[in-house]
């Protein structure tokens, strides 16, 4: 598969924990033979926004990322349905989802049943759906999510909520999450996401500091420097 992927970057630097996703996106898609070709992009004007509608895919790479650029380019794509995974703690009784969200959830993400429909985010109806609720219970707390858009372009984030700079997070579970979410629903890429859904599962069951996830679940992977030298 060759694939077009925009990144919206803040002034050409990505988060941490953002950086360390699109490691094992590249990682795991390129051993399978996939190509795919991410276009740094240094914030959000009217040119970066084109680059984006030229794309397959958005990875939203910031969490600061201009509010006013995100409104226009959800806008231009035509946002309708964010899809995030339900909380450890949420029910799953919910409002109905309208017939024509249904119909995008199954375009881009096929197999996935919403279980919660709620309050509309600055346009998009916001949908709770059992993706893999027990890796979010082990995750950082932060939430990955995808925004379903009309246009067919799907952009893919981390719901930072009150989260700032300074909190200095350093868990990448929820960005390998978000590319999880990338290749299972919007490339359809199954074993791809398995793959590296098991290895992330496995990570974090290690006791390991949080910002060495990544790096244990390259390991787990069979990417890591470490794991060739004890196969060697």
């Amino acid at each position: 598969m060759d694939v077009r992927i925009a990144v919206v970057t803040k002034d050409g630097r990505l988060s941490k924990t953002t950086s360390q996703g699109i490691e094992i996106l590249k990682k795991v898609t390129g051993s399978h033979g996939h190509r795919f070709r991410l276009k740094m992009l240094k914030g959000l004007g009217q040119a970066e926004i084109d680059e984006c509608k030229k794309s397959d895919a958005v990875i939203l790479g910031h969490h600061s990322l201009c509010e006013e650029g995100l409104k226009e380019l959800k806008s231009q794509l035509g946002a309708a349905v964010r899809l995030m995974p339900l909380g450890a703690n949420e029910s799953c009784e919910g409002e109905v989802v309208p017939h024509e969200i249904s119909g995008l959830i199954s375009r881009s993400c096929l197999g996935v049943k919403p279980l919660k429909a709620g309050m509309a985010m600055n346009g998009e109806m916001l949908i709770r759906a059992d993706l893999f609720s027990e890796l979010v219970k082990s995750a950082s707390g932060l939430t990955p999510y995808v925004v379903v858009c009309k246009s067919g372009i799907d952009i893919h984030g981390i719901d930072t909520g009150v989260w700032q700079e300074e909190a200095n997070i350093c868990n990448p579970a929820a960005a390998v999450m978000a590319c999880i979410m990338m290749l299972r629903h919007t490339f359809h890429l199954e074993t791809e996401a398995q793959e590296i859904e098991l290895a992330l599962k496995r990570a974090l069951q290690k006791e390991c500091p949080e910002d060495l996830i990544s790096s244990m679940a390259l390991k787990e992977l069979g990417h890591s420097s470490s794991a060739k030298k004890q196969t060697a």
